[in-house]
């Protein structure tokens, strides 16, 4: 250790990270493209995952809309028979007033056992976009390092190319 911390002039710590970096540095296409290809199939698998997750968000916020859409038409009924309710009392038609009464307590009792569908499909779809929201900040983070990694291989060989440069020309010299 003391070798290549005296090679490097690294700490104990950073020894071995210095002599990746170094060797990487020596011989960037060999380290950098194999870490390449790795990081595209992590992103590969991440878009995978994001696209899953957003065919499955798109599912559950339309059951979720299709059922909030039910649950609304059946309030908007109640509401329409409430006011026919009210007004065959007023106008004092107890046997209409009797059926439409009925109708109400049915569909006031439909609309209470759907309130837990509702409320499920809703989580469901509250669910399915975290879920989509974290896929695609993965994605998008893998992405980023994928441009970070094919930058930093450009310009190791850049300075590759360089250092072979100064070489022959202090060769010439």
């Amino acid at each position: 250790m003391k070798f290549i911390k005296a090679l490097f002039g690294a700490s104990k710590d950073k020894a071995a990270e210095t002599g990746i970096n170094a060797l990487a540095n020596m011989a960037p296409d060999l380290m950098s493209e194999a870490g390449i290809r790795e990081v595209e199939m992590n992103l590969d698998a991440a878009t995978k995952s994001y696209v899953e997750a957003k065919a499955d968000y798109d599912k559950e916020q339309r059951e979720a809309d299709e059922v909030q859409k039910l649950y609304d038409q059946r309030m908007q009924a109640a509401e329409n028979i409430n006011g026919q309710l009210e007004t065959a009392v007023a106008d004092g038609d107890t046997a209409k007033a009797a059926k439409l009464e009925e109708s109400l307590t049915t569909i006031l009792t439909t609309i209470e056992e759907s309130a837990d569908d509702l409320a499920r499909e809703i989580q469901e779809a509250e669910d399915a976009k975290i879920w989509v929201t974290e896929a695609e900040a993965v994605m998008n983070e893998i992405s980023e390092d994928l441009k970070g990694a094919r930058k930093d291989l450009e310009a190791a060989k850049r300075d590759q190319a360089t250092a072979a440069k100064q070489e022959e020309r202090a060769k010439r010299m």
